[in-house]
């Protein structure tokens, strides 16, 4: 059947024959999309895929191929969900930047300070963060700069850009030393509660934890550390992010374990009638609650990776990413101190600030899994104080330009160099927060 069609296109008037049967509906999709150049809409694509598919034969998968299906599909969702400068992916990052060695000493945050003044601390740090963060990304929408230094150069010129690079880079520098020391700390630690039985070169000794931080700066860290983008570390922020949960989960719920032999009612009694709270124990605990919140140094790069550049989806990246931050932090302090509070040696246990060194006993085989999984966050989340490093010192040496991927690579290894051979003669991680 021969249909005719008069079609206005730029203001002439073209006849065309199209010898088919055509539906209404279809001459309407036919004529936007082959003269108007139209792309159709996402319901008018999805209908006709959706036709297309109907009309085909099914095809008949083999049991392998359903079993790949199957194995592949939660990867096939992260694919979907965590592109690149989505809510999202920024809110993952943000955690993870957050979420690492800060949260297995926060306990010792409730020990110095008790239950109350402990939750206020973690509170405090926590809206000082979000709203330090918010800052940072009104100054990096107003000005349009990727980092500190950026921002710093249009605001107060180059000698403000060089002080700030400066800062930058130790802050940054000191994140990454307190990566290595709790690596070379755990690693030697958790395979001896594996069953491993480790030479002394590798034992948890002053030389062992030597060449475990060696290992750790050169073998893992150095190659996870050459991307210049944060999205490129998006995936691994996801793994890093279930892990960190779970981390907190077990922590929270060995509480209600017969790990010691008081019951939750009496250590609950005798926690919240409270512990004497020192000046001293106050500035002990602040610099972990500033380690814990630390993510302002990554603001201004995850905020120009967003889609939307916008100041309105920067705060809700912050608000949920601080907003889960701050109930983990709360849950693995909170009941990691009401686990041991009871316990006469307490003092050992908490001022050891690591709670995954606690004697949770052989039977909880879920620390041992939280060990290797730490090690694990670790080594994700030290990426993310490389990056700003090398940007700071890109702004200080490239006058404008950007490093090769050469001069990327000499970079990255200078900086993994100088923190890991610092990192060798820092003995705790409660020390590495501190300085």
């Amino acid at each position: 059947e021969s249909h005719n069609h008069e079609i206005d296109v730029s203001g002439r008037s073209v006849r065309k024959n199209i010898n088919t049967v055509i539906s209404t509906s279809e001459r309407s999709t036919f004529r936007e999309s082959t003269f108007t150049k139209k792309p159709l809409s996402l319901d008018e694509e999805h209908v006709g895929n959706n036709s297309i598919r109907e009309s085909e034969p099914k095809l008949k998968l083999s049991p392998s191929q359903k079993m790949r299906k199957v194995v592949t599909s939660p990867v096939r969702v992260v694919q979907r969900n965590m592109k690149p400068g989505s809510i999202q992916s920024s809110v993952f990052n943000l955690i993870i930047i957050c979420m690492g060695a800060g949260t297995i000493t926060i306990p010792y945050v409730y020990y110095q300070n008790g239950l109350v003044l402990g939750t206020a601390f973690i509170f405090l740090g926590g809206a000082l963060s979000l709203y330090t963060g918010y800052l940072i990304a009104f100054c990096a929408q107003k000005t349009g700069g990727r980092s500190f230094e950026e921002i710093a150069e249009k605001l107060y010129g180059k000698y403000g850009m060089i002080f700030t690079s400066f800062c930058n880079v130790l802050c940054n520098v000191g994140f990454l030393i307190s990566y290595i020391v709790l690596f070379k700390d755990l690693m030697p630690y958790a395979l001896q509660q594996l069953g491993v039985n480790l030479p002394d070169a590798w034992a948890n000794t002053d030389v062992g934890q030597r060449n475990w931080a060696l290992v750790y700066s050169f073998v893992c860290l150095l190659p996870v550390s050459l991307p210049r983008s944060l999205n490129a570390l998006r995936f691994t922020s996801l793994v890093s992010f279930a892990i960190s949960l779970f981390m907190v989960f077990t922590i929270f719920s060995l509480c209600f374990m017969d790990v010691t032999p008081n019951s939750f009612d009496d250590r609950i009694k005798t926690a919240w009638k409270g512990t004497p709270i020192t000046l001293s124990g106050i500035f002990n605990s602040l610099p972990l609650i500033i380690f814990s919140y630390m993510y302002q140094p990554n603001i201004p790069s995850l905020y120009q990776e967003l889609k939307k550049k916008r100041l309105f989806t920067m705060q809700k990246v912050l608000w949920v990413g601080t907003g889960i931050a701050s109930v983990a932090y709360i849950m693995a302090g909170m009941f990691g101190y009401l686990t041991w509070d009871m316990d006469p040696n307490v003092d050992e246990i908490m001022t050891a600030q690591n709670i995954l060194l606690a004697p949770y006993g052989d039977g909880h085989n879920v620390v041992k899994v939280c060990l290797v999984a730490i090690l694990v966050v670790v080594l994700f989340a030290s990426p993310f104080t490389v990056l700003p490093t090398k940007d700071s010192i890109e702004e200080l040496t490239m006058k404008g330009k950007s490093f090769s991927k050469g001069q990327n690579a000499v970079w990255t290894l200078i900086i993994v160099v100088v923190a890991c051979a610092i990192a060798i003669v820092v003995p705790t991680i409660g020390d590495a927060m501190t300085i």
